[in-house]
């Protein structure tokens, strides 16, 4: 994999581990989170909202943000000003294994602060430089065999989570705004029934707000319409029925697909293959 942009449509990472250092003026990522695989994000520079379904802040240079599997994140430019970070992405199966009885790397994606999804701590200077070159030797070691590489890689990794482990036993409780709570009690909601109706009207009605203010308080806070964050969280749920094994039909039901032939349009074109396709991969 060479680069970010070439992660499968359906959020799923192959590799036991990615890394990548990257720099853009532009960047909108979708809503996303990946099942397998965790993900500590040093954010370096530029003008940039993240939020995930608990917290929107406006990281800092040198905040990282260590995202546990599954969790749902998504990040975008609020202007032009070059967005600078870097992060590895590891596989759970692999952090359980570089731990020890004295040395659980995973905890710092397990104990997350009250009414949070994530960690998010500031690294010192020195920290975030010795974070950076660490990714760039594991950049360069990706993709290579030999003797010896794959220890490398190993140690590598353990001193990436150990860097995060530390900064997370050491940090204060960070001001970080949580979620507001309307926009908390409408992402619970919509959350809760992706098998019902979830128009703008109906939204409206249930909390008592003008459809169109509605709207553009949504895209204001979450970067996206009500109407496509709906779709990609009924999606993410589809993807998860299909790969359990649930029947196609029944999954169309139950994430609120009344028109079959729309829910095999709208996962085939968001997720990249069809949802039957999508299922006999999976359920293999």
């Amino acid at each position: 994999m060479k680069h970010y942009d070439d992660f499968p449509l359906d959020g799923t990472i192959n590799q036991q581990i990615v890394c990548f250092h990257h720099l853009d003026k532009h960047h909108a990522s979708p809503f996303h989170h990946h099942i397998n695989h965790v993900e500590l994000l040093l954010f370096l520079s530029g003008n940039v909202q993240f939020f995930s379904k608990k917290i929107v802040f406006k990281p800092h240079p040198f905040d990282l943000i260590i995202i546990p599997a599954g969790t749902w994140h998504r990040a975008y430019t609020l202007t032009a000003t070059k967005y600078e970070r870097i992060f590895i992405n590891i596989q759970t199966a692999k952090i359980k294994e570089l731990s020890t009885a004295d040395t659980d790397l995973m905890q710092c994606f397990t104990k997350l602060p009250l009414k949070w999804d994530i960690n998010v701590v500031h690294l010192n200077q020195t920290t975030a430089n010795h974070f950076v070159n660490l990714c760039h030797q594991v950049i360069m070691l990706l993709g290579k065999n030999g003797f010896g590489v794959d220890i490398n890689l190993n140690i590598l990794q353990a001193e990436l989570l150990l860097i995060a482990n530390k900064a997370v036993h050491r940090k204060k409780a960070e001001e970080i705004n949580p979620q507001p709570t309307r926009l908390q009690q409408l992402l619970d909601y919509i959350d809760t029934n992706l098998d019902h109706d979830l128009s703008l009207n109906h939204l409206a009605n249930y909390f008592f707000l003008n459809p169109d203010y509605l709207n553009r308080y949504f895209r204001k806070e979450i970067g996206l319409s009500i109407h496509v964050y709906i779709k990609l969280t009924r999606l993410e749920k589809a993807r998860r029925l299909l790969a359990e094994g649930e029947t196609l039909s029944k999954t169309a039901q139950m994430c609120g697909y009344k028109n079959y032939s729309s829910f095999i349009r709208a996962f085939t074109e968001t997720i990249g293959i069809s949802p039957g396709k999508f299922r006999r991969l999976h359920i293999k």
